[in-house]
């Protein structure tokens, strides 16, 4: 939807409207262009990326009431919400605050230090 202060066509729009205009505020002035859908298909590190973000969302639903509410406590020092502290570090990799549980107990996470085999 569109945001407007003043008439349409006038003084100031920005956004899109029924998937046909877009209103773009430039350095030169307001703009109305077409829509224009992406062409071609999603390169495979865009399906990559999406298919993580995906499994950060569904990892968040999965969490427990007391567990969201450790991840928006969280994000206060950010002044982000829980959900985005949650999906900040769900999409960069870092570790999760310890004690945080995982798929209902099977994994937890610890902080000593982590060995890989060859």
């Amino acid at each position: 939807m569109a945001k407007i202060s003043g008439p349409l066509f006038s003084q100031s729009a920005h956004g899109s409207i029924g998937a046909q205009l877009n209103y773009q505020r430039q350095v030169s002035g307001q703009i109305v262009r077409r829509h224009s859908a992406p062409t071609g298909a999603p390169s495979a590190i865009q399906t990559q990326r999406r298919a993580h973000y995906s499994a950060g969302i569904a990892a968040w639903h999965s969490l427990t009431p007391a567990e969201k509410t450790a991840w928006a406590q969280i994000g206060l020092t950010s002044a982000i919400t829980g959900y985005n502290a949650f999906l900040s570090a769900w999409l960069t990799g870092s570790q999760p605050v310890p004690g945080t549980v995982w798929d209902n107990g099977e994994t937890l996470w610890d902080s000593g230090s982590t060995v890989w085999d060859n």
